[in-house]
């Protein structure tokens, strides 16, 4: 008999184990779900498996599977910002992934559904995309006011003409000018303390204070309406015997205009713009081909939102490289006579986007989420985005009939 009794010991689990394996059960058909719909696919797989068929699908939305590759976990791309493998950090991830988003069809292959949404992650992304933005800013205001300044003439200096910059002035300005809005100190402070470390009378400081003026020249040189940077041929009171040396003097400006700034009605409309890029995505919640036929996820529709505002960034270079003249949003589009003198540039600008977020589209319909008619449904979803974006660009230009925007 103790035998037995020890026999039955063994066999009969305990109430620990026995919970264990009823969390086991409960857990394990949620780990087999459906990338796209989140159909359960534990049994599916194990009858397929049966059949000695290594592909298999979705019985709720028809979405095909390898079964192989379904159970990899590691297979994640090392430089995607959602990817579960820790050989990155976060932070290099992010600008990995912006810079494998210029390939859209590349980088929606590489990108599964299977991949754990991780929203927190997509902070780190909007800050690269806002620095990428801001540095974007920076190289078409130095491209685009490169002759702005001021430039010796007789040895007197005329006001706001046109001093042509090297390729590597252009290149220092953008270096520095990135990080230049950063600084606390104003121009004329920097420049009164570096006059203030060099002593005037001292001639073998002349190549440093050259050197000084030079890279505080590249400073202050992206934003020349307000800091004017004017050329001697020599420093007083005592002349330098190797070159030219930038003065720098301070001078408010008298107008938005001396400053160059681009008018807040075209930022506005340019940010309107974009915001195709955001809609499309969102567009396809209207369609029974991706919601009542393929049934996606919400999930998967924050992951494509969050990803496509790193479309923004062609937009806003070009708007800020090319010349002000190019898009002009100081009128509205329609008139009484038809679209009005210079809005061709506006509508080239929001046809060429839409092309653009076509092509984003499609890389997401086709190699995202698997859709059939991903072409057709890229057309459509881009197409009513843009007539969305219109409306309200149109809406707020034809305010601007009635109102003045300010600077």
């Amino acid at each position: 008999m103790p035998e037995i009794g020890a026999q039955v010991s063994m066999v009969i689990p305990s109430p620990r184990v026995e919970n264990i394996m009823q969390q086991n059960e409960s857990t394990q058909p949620n780990a087999h779900e459906c990338p796209r719909c989140g159909y359960a696919l534990h049994a599916t797989m194990i009858a397929s498996e049966a059949r000695g068929e290594n592909v298999g699908a979705c019985t709720e939305c028809g979405l095909a599977i390898t079964w192989s590759k379904f159970r990899q976990t590691g297979a994640d791309p090392l430089w995607f910002l959602e990817s579960r493998s820790v050989n990155m950090r976060i932070v290099p991830r992010a600008f990995m992934t912006l810079l494998h988003a210029t390939l859209p069809h590349h980088f929606w292959s590489r990108v599964t559904m299977s991949i754990p949404l991780a929203p927190r992650r997509f902070v780190v992304f909007f800050i690269v995309v806002a620095l990428a933005l801001y540095g974007s800013a920076v190289v078409g205001r130095i491209v685009g006011v490169n002759a702005a300044g001021n430039a010796p003439r007789g040895g007197t200096i005329i006001p706001y003409s046109k001093v042509p910059l090297t390729n590597g002035e252009i290149a220092a300005n953008c270096a520095v000018a990135f990080v230049a809005p950063f600084s606390r100190q104003t121009a004329q402070e920097m420049w009164e303390k570096c006059l203030d470390a060099i002593p005037e009378t001292d001639q073998q400081y002349a190549r440093a204070l050259l050197l000084s003026q030079t890279v505080f020249e590249a400073i202050v040189l992206p934003y020349r309406g307000e800091y004017i940077v004017a050329r001697y041929s020599w420093l007083p009171p005592h002349p330098l015997p190797y070159g030219r040396a930038p003065i720098v003097q301070w001078r408010p400006p008298i107008s938005p205009d001396q400053r160059d700034l681009i008018p807040l009605r075209t930022i506005g409309s340019v940010f309107i713009i974009a915001s195709i890029a955001l809609a499309a995505p969102l567009c396809m919640l209207l369609l029974p081909q991706s919601l009542r036929r393929a049934r996606v996820r919400r999930m998967h529709f924050a992951r494509m939102t969050a990803y496509s505002t790193a479309l923004a960034i062609p937009l806003w270079m070009v708007v800020f490289i090319a010349p002000k003249t190019a898009f002009s949003f100081d009128r509205p589009f329609f008139v009484a006579n038809g679209i009005t003198h210079g809005m061709y540039g506006q509508l080239l600008l929001i046809v060429g986007f839409t092309a653009l977020v076509t092509v984003w589209t499609h890389a997401i319909a086709r190699d995202y989420l698997k859709l059939p008619h991903a072409l057709g449904v890229a057309i459509s979803c881009s197409v009513l985005a843009m007539l969305l974006a219109m409306i309200v660009l149109i809406a707020i230009l034809r305010s601007m009939v009635y109102t003045v925007w300010p600077y």
